[in-house]
């Protein structure tokens, strides 16, 4: 074979493999453009990724799948304010895992039941027993739980029901996130009454995270149990409910162990916290206990904390 006839065999065969190779990233590169402002948004296809955008009052976005990508970009979803809206802002069902990027300023805020007399809360983000959210980016984020008597986190559980792994910052990200919760749901962590949540991470970011009544600012609601808060790094700023922890425990109802907690550590961070009336700043609310609480700077994090309780 002469020379210029291998060569074209050579630049034929190296077309066909870039040609394979760019058609196999093509079908598995998957992604979706939402506006949530002109109806629900499913967010279903495994290992895709979902750019949103769009402002309203009554969709949500539900997310059921397993390593979904969602990027949230100046997202305003607001069902607190204006009656009886059943559902989170953000519901990520069992088993899922997604990873939110946030884009600009973005506020969500949980529904609330309408039940007689008494109204359950919905999360802003609503991070269901077995699945698990890791929020990154470095835009903002205002999460706020519903529910005016029994509450839901701002992220985490709704009221009555256990809530999964909550993973926050890392990878070189910085979220700024201002999470407040109603009456027995924690800023971040459980709403009221959960049996537990599976996981707090704080790696990085700005925190601003307050409880409502009888619960924790990061971890517990009220008569909810908690187990694995780590805090390995970030500016944070969590306040307790009226016998909430700032860090740590919600309020245990007649010396129950629900609001206890099961490893809390603390290993790097700016930390201001501060608990509510009977609880601590770092560890448990009224009548809740924490076992497993460590705190170790490590060799490359700074630690400094202010804990008032």
């Amino acid at each position: 074979m002469g020379i210029r006839k291998c060569f074209k065999l050579i630049v034929a065969l190296a077309v066909m493999f870039l040609s394979v190779v760019g058609i196999s990233h093509t079908v598995d590169a998957k992604s979706y453009n939402k506006n949530v402002g002109s109806g629900n948004v499913t967010c279903d296809s495994d290992n895709a990724t979902y750019y949103i955008t769009g402002s309203t009052n009554k969709n949500n976005i539900t997310v059921d799948g397993k390593n979904i990508t969602i990027y949230l970009k100046n997202v305003n979803i607001n069902l607190r304010d204006d009656g009886f809206k059943e559902k989170a802002a953000i519901n990520i069902k069992g088993d899922s895992t997604v990873t939110i990027y946030l884009e600009g300023d973005n506020c969500l805020k949980g529904g609330k039941d309408k039940g007689f007399e008494i109204h359950y809360g919905y999360a802003a983000i609503r991070v269901a027993e077995g699945s698990s959210v890791t929020i990154l980016g470095n835009g903002k984020l205002t999460a706020v739980g519903g529910g005016e008597d029994l509450g839901a986190a701002a992220i985490g559980g709704d009221a009555n029901e256990d809530a999964g792994k909550i993973i926050i910052g890392g990878n070189g990200y910085n979220p700024v996130i201002i999470a407040s919760a109603s009456t027995g749901g924690a800023g971040i962590g459980a709403g009221y009454n959960a049996d537990a949540v599976e996981g707090i991470t704080i790696n990085s970011g700005k925190i601003t995270a307050t409880g409502g009544f009888g619960a924790a600012g990061i971890g517990g609601g009220r008569e909810s149990y908690v187990k694995d808060i780590l805090i390995k790094g970030g500016n944070i700023t969590a306040t307790g409910g009226k016998y909430g922890a700032g860090i740590g425990g919600g309020n245990a109802i007649n010396g129950g162990d629900g609001g206890d907690v099961n490893g809390l550590v603390i290993k790097g961070g700016t930390i201001t916290a501060t608990g509510g009336e009977g609880a601590a700043g770092i560890g448990g609310g009224e009548e809740s206990e924490v076992e497993g609480l460590k705190i170790e700077e490590l060799f490359y994090n700074t630690l400094n904390i202010t804990a008032t309780g």
